[in-house]
């Protein structure tokens, strides 16, 4: 392959790339402020209780997009595709030290 090929299929791989945040604690995040795509949640293991995502960053005021009830503790429960738009950003609150990464765009 010549360099300008590789260099076009590496600027490709880039663009389709995503952003992440990993979250461990009992906390509300700001994943995105800004109006964004959400992709998947993962749930890896740690505490286990409730994942409540919405399309806020503003406190927590608006409805919930999705309310996962994460597995027992230390259990991974998969992933949850969702490849939605965020209007507003990404809000996630985790009610225990469950282990969650979120995929946005």
């Amino acid at each position: 392959m010549t360099q300008s090929v590789v260099n076009t299929e590496q600027n490709a791989v880039a663009e389709r790339a995503g952003s992440y945040a990993h979250i461990t604690t009992a906390t509300t995040t700001d994943v995105s402020s800004v109006a964004c795509v959400l992709k998947r949640v993962c749930i890896n293991g740690g505490t286990a209780g409730a994942v409540t995502i919405r399309d806020d960053t503003t406190g927590g005021s608006t409805t919930p997009i999705a309310v996962i009830a994460a597995a027992a503790a230390a259990t991974p429960s998969g992933v949850h595709e969702f490849n939605v738009k965020m209007a507003n950003g990404i809000q996630v609150v985790t009610a225990a030290a469950t282990d969650v990464t979120i995929v946005y765009e």
